[in-house]
């Protein structure tokens, strides 16, 4: 999550049910957090258990086809006001608006903005299932967040919950079942196809190593002092580009939080608002990308350079093609976000012992072997300069053939996020007739109360 924040504390392995505020202690946006990590953890967890990995009351996002006679073809599906479960998180379809009722479907889902210029369904065969995520919402996304009585400044962030039905197309099994066992099959059939479609992601090492051996203690190969920079910052190490041929990653110092609202694209300019704040946070030759809620729909947006700037006005001028030559719908709240560096992703040897990359202040990463690169994906390294240091957690075991001088070399940690949690809802079936018919697979439950 971009946020300024000073660093995410909350381990789940440490098993801390609780943080107490001492009397005249420093105040630190990390404890209050990790003491919403550590409740939403509990609830989630609690769910899930009681629930299973995904199941709900009622109609809640039952999946009907478009038009509703079979014999037509479809065109679109709606998805049923209520609630449902997945890993835990509780996701709300409360779309019905006034005395029409209307409701959200496949096209017009307010978190997945796809739009009918995207096309078609797929053919069916396919599944309309569930993808939950969660989104750190500012007041440039949201400006309702800001307090006006502060004349500005803005305060707390919030965590959104994304919900998102999408389609996956599958192909037909042979199905040697009928009646009630049907939907159990094709149920399993689709929560192994989400499975497949979700392979292990790549893992990260880091370490701060300066190079300079007199420089005292630390976490790099000989023990010496690492992080040279002289405050305190908060690394974010993001994927810019997934897949295996070409994968690229970003990063910032400051956990991808300088952003402006823009207030109007056209050609290379980009116009924002603060343009007093351009002066102390974007320079020349910076790496900006220009993004809005489209983000919701997964899509990376290129990394430009800034080329100039005009404090005076608010206007950034930008190297290479925009995403956008207009002015941006306010209504999509577009703004530009400032990134401190780039690079291609080099890949480890299989025993680890190459393939360190600089970003700076001897700040230094490593991508471990296997897994898959998926843009979005990121990773958090606190740097503090009182330690000369970063805070990043060590691997007891050596491999053979790497000589550490015993110290532990950094672990392997997967992405920090985006994490996804998927529930298939139902499976479109094609009929010896033609019709397509949907089939149910949301797992469904009565409230203890109830008659």
């Amino acid at each position: 999550m971009k946020g300024d924040f000073f660093r995410d504390t909350f381990d789940a392995a440490k098993h801390f049910f609780g943080v107490r505020m001492q009397q005249g202690r420093v105040q630190l946006d990390a404890d209050w957090n990790e003491q919403a990590g550590i409740t939403l953890h509990y609830l989630r967890s609690l769910a899930a258990d009681l629930i299973g990995p995904h199941g709900g009351p009622g109609d809640g996002f039952k999946i009907s086809r478009l038009p509703a006679a079979a014999e037509q073809a479809l065109s679109d599906l709606e998805i049923a006001v209520g609630h449902y479960y997945v890993a835990g998180l509780r996701c709300e379809n409360l779309t019905e608006v006034g005395d029409q009722g209307a409701t959200a479907t496949y096209w017009t889902q307010r978190d997945y903005p796809v739009g009918t210029e995207a096309g078609a369904l797929p053919q069916p065969p396919f599944l309309a299932y569930l993808d939950v995520w969660e989104r750190l919402v500012t007041v440039v996304e949201d400006p309702t967040v800001r307090e006006p009585a502060w004349g500005g400044p803005d305060t707390g962030t919030r965590v959104q919950l994304v919900w998102q039905v999408k389609a996956l197309p599958l192909v037909v099994p042979v199905v040697g079942v009928t009646g009630e066992k049907l939907t159990g099959f094709w149920r399993e059939f689709a929560e192994q196809a989400l499975l497949l479609a979700s392979p292990p992601k790549v893992r990260l090492r880091a370490r701060a190593y300066s190079g300079d051996a007199t420089a005292g203690s630390g976490t790099g190969p000989d023990g010496n002092a690492q992080y040279v920079g002289k405050e305190n910052q908060l690394y974010r190490v993001e994927i810019h580009t997934g897949g295996d041929s070409a994968p690229s990653f970003k990063w910032s110092r400051t956990n991808g939080s300088v952003v402006f609202p823009i207030t109007k694209l056209h050609g290379t300019d980009v116009q924002v608002a603060f343009p007093d704040k351009l002066k102390s946070s974007l320079h020349c030759r910076d790496w900006v990308e220009v993004v809005d809620d489209d983000v919701l729909l997964g899509r990376t947006a290129p990394l430009l350079r800034v080329q100039a700037i005009d404090c005076s006005n608010g206007i950034v001028t930008l190297a290479g093609n925009l995403p956008v030559t207009t002015e941006s719908p306010a209504s999509k709240h577009p703004l530009l976000r400032r990134w401190d560096g780039w690079q291609t992703v080099q890949k480890a040897s299989a025993d680890g012992s190459e393939s360190w990359l600089n970003l700076e202040d001897g700040i230094q990463i490593q991508f471990a072997v296997g897994g898959t690169f998926c843009a979005g994906d990121y990773w958090l390294i606190p740097a503090r300069a009182a330690t000369g240091d970063i805070i990043w957690p060590t691997d007891q075991s050596k491999p053979a053939g790497i000589v550490l001088n015993d110290c532990p070399r950094p672990a392997a940690l997967p992405p920090i996020g985006v994490k996804h949690h998927f529930a298939p809802l139902s499976v479109l079936l094609p009929q010896k007739n033609g019709e397509v018919i949907p089939l149910d697979l949301r797992r469904v439950f009565k409230p203890l109360a109830a008659d």
